[in-house]
């Protein structure tokens, strides 16, 4: 099968939604098939973690000059570019005879439908969430949150909206996968006024079992009193709530400590604000850090914390998992449909910084029942989020929207 991936940067670090297209073509690559990927730009040391699979997957790199600050792409510019030299180059592949067309979220999305026309192929679109269920005002924080001025964030959070209505009413596709059940929700939720007559399907994200085994391997799992946030400094993965919290643990526990991997527009603050309260040697703040800086966090620590009030899935949940360390987490879904409190997990309300600093002080108190929650983890990882199974799973689906596409052409 010749497979056309449609993404923004091929990585398996610029961001979950990228990992997991990167991760697709990977696995597909090792199962046979041949990978095409159009994207913006690819990161060179993410296609030296590919492999022998690498030998299967050609990358055609549309707009390699643009910067990832840590957000899609918002100007205006380097997306016409991206669908223009896109448009351009579908009529090379056309030659090769590309059974699938599978598309990330946003812009890609439409480049995926110029490609179902161009190509006469079946085109299937990965909805990773939904940020419009979430409200205009949400909206507006985000771009605000990006640099944007007031009217402009008001702009861009109305024309998102409407964006996301449009990508999932009218672009023409023939399936589209979600990773959980409250994101299909979401899909029908707004669309509340109109009609969707695609197939969805549910397929849960997953993580590179070879890479994560080697670091496995490579370092020695263990318990310390720290804990662990990874994501974006952003106001709705409420790290500031964190901080807060663990200021209460540290005034219990003297060893503990908390360390924050990643950028965004709030880190200055967080900053500020540890160094008010005297949290500086308690609270470690690492910004951007490599793959393998990630994985030695993440044997070391007790536990990750999670605590965000929109996700699509939460793939450093699996990562956490994969090291035997348990979860502490929003209790709001999806992330009460993949933690099981207190058997993996322990749920939170995401605001209440009291039972957070509970939840971190009874980790802390009990490191034998924190790997006992990490362990049960480890078993669901390896039971239902394992990327073979996963990408078998997706490959059903192709097969299902190549045979439904050629009934309707024929």
């Amino acid at each position: 099968m010749d497979i056309l991936y449609l993404t923004n940067i091929f990585s398996d670090t610029a961001g979950g939604s990228e990992y997991i297209l990167w991760l697709y073509a990977k696995y597909m690559a090792k199962r046979g098939h041949n990978v095409y990927i159009m994207c913006y730009k690819s990161d060179k040391k993410s296609m030296t973690r590919l492999g022998e699979a690498s030998n299967r997957i050609h990358v055609i790199e549309l707009v390699p000059s643009v910067e990832h600050r840590g957000v899609l792409f918002q100007q205006i510019t380097p997306n016409l570019e991206y669908l223009g030299k896109g448009t351009k180059k579908l009529k090379e592949l056309g030659r090769r005879d590309v059974d699938i067309i599978h598309s990330n979220t946003y812009v890609p999305s439409l480049l995926g439908s110029i490609s179902r026309i161009k190509l006469n192929s079946p085109h299937i679109m990965t909805v990773h969430d939904v940020g419009s269920v979430m409200g205009l005002r949400f909206l507006y924080r985000w771009f605000r949150e990006g640099g944007n001025n007031s009217f402009t964030s008001y702009l861009k959070a109305i024309a998102g909206i409407m964006y996301e209505y449009f990508m999932l009413t009218f672009t023409p596709k023939d399936a589209l996968i979600v990773p959980s059940m409250q994101t299909r929700e979401d899909i029908y939720s707004l669309l509340k006024l109109g009609q969707i007559n695609t197939k969805t399907y549910v397929v849960p994200n997953t993580i590179d079992f070879e890479i994560y085994e080697l670091y496995k391997n490579r370092y020695r799992i263990s318990y310390d009193p720290c804990f662990l946030y990874i994501g974006r400094l952003v106001f709705y993965k409420n790290v500031h709530i964190l901080v807060k919290a663990f200021k209460e643990v540290s005034r219990e526990n003297r060893e503990a400590k908390l360390f924050v991997v990643g950028r965004g527009p709030l880190e200055q603050l967080l900053r500020n604000y540890i160094q008010k309260q005297n949290l500086v040697n308690r609270v470690l703040i690492y910004g951007h850090i490599d793959q393998e800086e990630k994985m030695r966090l993440l044997s070391r620590c007790l536990a990750l914390v999670n605590l965000s009030i929109f996700e699509g899935f939460g793939i450093v949940l699996l990562e956490s998992w994969y090291f035997e360390k348990p979860v502490i987490v929003s209790a709001i879904p999806p992330l009460t449909e993949i933690v099981d409190n207190d058997m993996d997990g322990i749920l939170v309300h995401p605001l209440n910084i009291g039972k957070l600093a509970d939840a971190l002080l009874d980790l802390l108190e009990d490191p034998v029942y924190a790997r006992s929650l990490g362990l049960h983890g480890m078993q669901k990882v390896v039971k239902h989020y394992h990327p073979e199974h996963v990408c078998e799973r997706l490959e059903e689906i192709y097969i299902k929207a190549q045979y439904n596409f050629s009934r309707r052409t024929c």
